[in-house]
Parts: C-alpha cells; structure tokens; sequence
C-alpha cells in the first residue's frame, strides 16, 4: 500500500452480537466510540470510569468503584488484540473474565462492549449509522480535495503544459504531484457531488 493513500476501498460496516450479558458493536470508522456515545449518552451516566489515557488505551466502566480483583479482571481481558482476525464471540476466556469482573461496559478503539438493553438499537437508527456504509465515499472526496487545496506559489507547475501553480513544497500542482506520489491519474470523478 502506498504510504500517501489513506483512502478507504470498501465501505464501513457495523458488527453486533451478544454474549452472556453483554452486547458488542465493532466498527472500523475511527469515529464509531464518539459516535456512539454522541447517541447513548446514558450508558456513561452514573458511573464509575477508569482513567483514560490519551490513544487507542482501552477505558472500562462500572456501576460503582471497583476493587482490584475487578480490575485485574477486565485488564485480563484481551479482546482489542484479536478482534481483527477472529469473531469477537470466539474468545471465551476474555468473556468469562469480562463476566466475573461486573464490568458495565468496555471500549477499545473500534470495539465496545457494554450491558443494558436499547442501545444497539437507538445506536443502528441514529443517522450517523445508517449513513455508515457510503461514509468511506464522503471520506474519499475529502481526501482528494485536499490535494487541490494546498498551498501553492506563484510559480507553474513543472508538468508541461499545465497551468496550474506548483505547491509549496513541491515542483508540481496539486493534481501532478498526487500522480507523482500515487503512480495513478488523479481521480477527477472523487470531485463530483
């Protein structure tokens, strides 16, 4: 993959399920956690939340303080390293780990894990879920916009013929440099509304 092209290929899509007590939602799009609770904001209400740090760092919640039996439970759990590859399902011993801890809830990066009823729902209908699966579009066009909107001199573009001014830190416009760097021809349709 080129280094440079951080457009996504395939749309995002939302898994659910549920086991034992909990119910699991996973989504690829790094805005699904804040999404979420952007839409459920009551699963946060009234609950004791681990500090979090800065990242990717996983964050947990329950119903009241925890001891550090609970605590060392939930950080047993191992979930955020194989969900990837596996069905989140497949992982009973993290599951059982998550059971005997009472932890509320569970959120990794792309993964939450919470009991109560409701929320996958609300969540599903919200209008950020179902605009999910053409969000990579959207996604998409910004990120070729951005090439047009760099900052550029007062000199030409060093492609012969092309009108255009150069980039700051480049010898071409916008459009030629993201096929210097691309090895493909800019994507002209990506514009389009």
């Amino acid at each position: 993959m080129n280094q440079h092209d951080s457009r996504r290929k395939a749309p995002y899509v939302l898994k659910t399920g549920k086991k034992y007590d909990y119910h699991w939602l996973y989504c690829a799009h790094s805005e699904f956690g804040y999404e979420f609770f952007k839409c459920c904001p009551d699963l946060r209400q009234n609950v004791w939340t681990s500090p979090q740090i800065e990242g990717d760092e996983p964050y947990y919640m329950f119903d009241k303080e925890p001891n550090q039996t609970q605590i060392a439970l939930v950080e047993s759990v191992r979930f955020e390293y194989y969900y990837q590859a596996v069905d989140v399902e497949e992982l009973e011993p993290s599951w059982q780990a998550l059971q005997q801890s009472g932890v509320k809830a569970l959120c990794y990066e792309n993964v939450l894990i919470f009991k109560g009823e409701g929320f996958v729902e609300r969540f599903q209908a919200s209008e950020w879920a179902r605009d999910l699966p053409s969000l990579h579009i959207q996604e998409c066009k910004r990120f070729t916009r951005s090439w047009l909107e760099m900052e550029t001199t007062d000199e030409n573009c060093a492609k012969q013929g092309c009108p255009h001014k150069r980039i700051k830190y480049g010898a071409n416009c916008g459009r030629h440099h993201f096929e210097m760097l691309m090895k493909e021809p800019f994507p002209e349709l990506d514009l389009a509304d």
